[in-house]
């Protein structure tokens, strides 16, 4: 719950899992923003975990920290993903040397994150057998597609829907060149492994714009550094850790590449027109996963005892709009450029000198 995307906001920013559930096994309950499962009537097909943005949910049959040792088992061999709809059993395709098959139980649920670590697990293109592509695996497969053909100048993964394209399609797959990769996924989330395994691939390279879809979504996120003032409202409304603030040099800072382009940053932000989020684009050079700096400032200084309290623009920005209603009350005015514990002490002074001034 602490990184769903739909879980006690204050706006309904996703709920994806709901909106593809074939039997309303997930329903949303608007008045307390909470999601309620039906295990009765979940038949376990996955699509609510391919869909989910920052991998909150996952598959109870085969979680990620199995399917990662899973995919490790095929090192140098080339895949064949067959749901168990499929019926591997009845299925009569003589199999090329080095291509093994891989059982799973649903046909949704394979996300970007599961794509990636047995496609570089492997070192080899994939062969997906399925007659059915959900929403959220097709948005993968497109974006997986498109960055492996812009590095390697190929397809990654290949669907099949029926037994004679299968038999076409085999041929086709085999290891990729320089394409094995693999580094311990212990702890990381969803969106971690695949900029993780993205960035490796990308390397020093600028292989262009890649677009994702409406289910599977990327993006990033725009900020005019002159409005911002450094409040963070928009660290505590990222739950992906795609926006984190530094306090070593007072900036914000953001990773595109974990972002969900949820746009809950965006409706928090105080401040007008400082914060935009740009969606469906995936950009494939070394700056897109790293942290970038996005708006920095310095500390202001307490007027009375010199304490850094808050940064300078917050405090310029509170200042021009409380000021002309204080005017005239140099104290009030003043107490603007002081931090927490100088403010209250002067405005307490201000009440006794006038007060002695009226005995006076």
């Amino acid at each position: 719950s602490s990184i769903c995307q739909y879980h006690e906001r204050r706006e309904e920013i996703c709920g994806k899992c709901a909106e593809v559930c074939p039997t309303v096994a997930i329903v949303k309950e608007d008045a307390t923003k909470h999601l309620s499962f039906s295990h009765i009537d979940c038949h376990g097909c996955g699509g609510c975990v391919s869909v989910c943005p920052s991998g909150s949910i996952d598959y109870s049959q085969m979680p990620r920290s199995a399917f990662y040792e899973i995919a490790k088992l095929y090192e140098g061999k080339s895949a064949l993903v067959i749901p168990r709809k499929m019926e591997l059993e009845s299925l009569h395709v003589s199999l090329p040397k080095n291509v093994l098959p891989l059982a799973i139980e649903g046909e949704k649920y394979l996300h970007e994150a599961h794509f990636m670590t047995l496609l570089q697990e492997s070192g080899s293109s994939i062969v997906f057998y399925s007659d059915f592509i959900s929403k959220g695996t097709g948005d993968v497969i497109n974006i997986i597609n498109q960055a492996y053909e812009a590095k390697y100048g190929t397809k990654a993964i290949y669907v099949a829907k029926d037994a004679h394209e299968l038999e076409n399609l085999l041929p086709q797959v085999g290891l990729i060149a320089n394409s094995t990769y693999g580094f311990n996924e212990e702890g990381m989330r969803k969106r971690e492994i695949f900029a993780a395994r993205l960035s490796w691939m990308v390397g020093t390279q600028n292989l262009g714009i890649i677009k994702s879809g409406e289910h599977v979504r990327y993006g990033d996120v725009k900020i005019d550094e002159s409005k911002c003032t450094l409040c963070l409202s928009c660290v505590g409304a990222c739950n992906v850790r795609a926006l984190t603030a530094h306090p070593e040099d007072n900036s914000l800072r953001l990773n595109s590449s974990i972002c969900t382009a949820c746009g809950y940053c965006e409706m928090t932000c105080p401040e007008k027109d400082c914060m935009e989020v740009v969606r469906g684009e995936i950009a494939l050079e070394p700056s897109y996963f790293t942290q970038r700096i996005m708006a920095k400032d310095t500390l202001f200084e307490c007027v009375n005892c010199g304490k850094p309290f808050a940064t300078t623009k917050a405090v310029e920005r509170i200042a021009s709009m409380m000021a002309p209603i204080f005017a005239g009350d140099d104290a009030k005015v003043k107490s603007l450029y002081c931090c927490a514990d100088c403010k209250p002490k002067m405005m307490f002074q201000q009440h006794i000198d006038q007060r002695e001034g009226k005995r006076v």
